[in-house]
């Protein structure tokens, strides 16, 4: 079997590991993924994604995720909170605040791509 293949991150390397380490082998994977496109945001913008002021969070949201559907986007956004609580949890976050988890189920709609939903189906034509 081969050996799984551990993805270094720019930014705050060590606490995203510490974090992946506590997930189950299939739970890492998917996390790593997630936890990627946000250490490549993190890069872009020179911000940290447990300071992301709600601007930020939702371009990031919107620009790194190509979400499809509501269920989608929970998906991708339940790793980001988790993350944030751990952050939080290990007093690495000045204000406490998880910004991810202020968006309401009501919300997870405006966070749908709207090409991606558009090419979603191929139309039989």
């Amino acid at each position: 079997m081969p050996e799984e293949k551990e993805i270094v991150f720019k930014i705050d390397n060590e606490l995203k590991q510490e974090f992946l380490d506590k997930q189950i082998k299939n739970t890492r994977e998917f996390y790593s993924y997630v936890l990627k496109k946000a250490d490549e945001y993190e890069q872009e913008v020179g911000k940290k994604i447990y300071d992301f002021n709600i601007e930020e969070r939702d371009d990031f949201l919107i620009v790194k995720f190509k979400n499809k559907t509501k269920a989608v986007f929970q998906t991708n956004l339940s790793p980001l909170k988790q993350y944030i609580n751990f952050c939080i949890s290990k007093n690495v976050v000045r204000h406490n605040e998880n910004r991810f988890a202020t968006i309401l189920t009501d919300k997870y709609s405006d966070y749908i791509n709207v090409q991606a939903q558009e090419n979603m189906y191929v139309s039989k034509e």
